[in-house]
């Protein structure tokens, strides 16, 4: 029969722990740390966003444009859309603003509303900006158009230019779903004669 083997008494842990452990723990805790800190940006680059919307008026070249902005919490993404060259942007102080431009006998104005952020619904926690009113000479072009939204994955419009040749009169529309790897795109443009009577673009 055979003698069983006495049991070793377990090894106490050393307390404290000795200055090659310690060592190695904290540059395990920095490891961890550094590593969290380069994972934040990626995870947090969706914190916000901020749709805009700018205008130009060029009366000797006889155009007139809306362009939309959209200022987000990672600036340096394709998602960042600038005001574009040649536009201003528009203050969103007031719920309700107009904008002009007088293009040779024509006179264009579009009537711009500022949807306020809210508490509740679909695509509720940031502001977006709506064409109440585009119209020439009093002729209606659109009417309640959202022009600028960041949660819609379906085409929006983000780029409205009315431009005078002189002679005629032609509006241009584009729209296109935004993103943030991408800003607008694809973009899709239409342009239609608008110095007679006709359908102008559908909203």
């Amino acid at each position: 029969m055979r003698e069983r083997e006495p049991r070793r008494a377990a090894t106490p842990p050393r307390w404290p722990p000795t200055a090659v452990e310690g060592s190695r723990r904290r540059h395990l805790g920095v490891a961890v740390l550094l590593s969290f800190m380069a994972a934040a940006p990626a995870c947090a680059r969706a914190d916000w966003i901020d749709p805009g919307i700018a205008y130009r008026c060029d009366t000797t070249a006889g155009e007139f444009g809306l362009a939309a902005t959209m200022a987000t919490s990672a600036p340096d993404t394709p998602g960042e859309v600038r005001v574009p060259a040649g536009y201003a942007p528009l203050s969103k102080e007031h719920d309700d603003l107009v904008v002009s431009c007088k293009l040779g006998h024509t006179q264009a104005s579009a009537l711009i509303h500022v949807v306020r952020a809210q508490e509740h619904g679909q695509c509720s926690a940031f502001e977006s900006v709506d064409i109440a009113r585009l119209q020439v000479d009093g002729k209606l072009l659109l009417e309640h158009a959202l022009f600028n939204g960041g949660c819609h994955s379906e085409p929006v419009l983000h780029r409205i230019e009315i431009r005078s040749t002189g002679t005629s009169l032609w509006l241009k529309a584009c729209r296109a779903p935004w993103d943030w790897d991408a800003g607008y795109a694809p973009d899709t443009c239409e342009e239609h004669d608008i110095s007679g009577p006709g359908e102008p673009p559908s909203k």
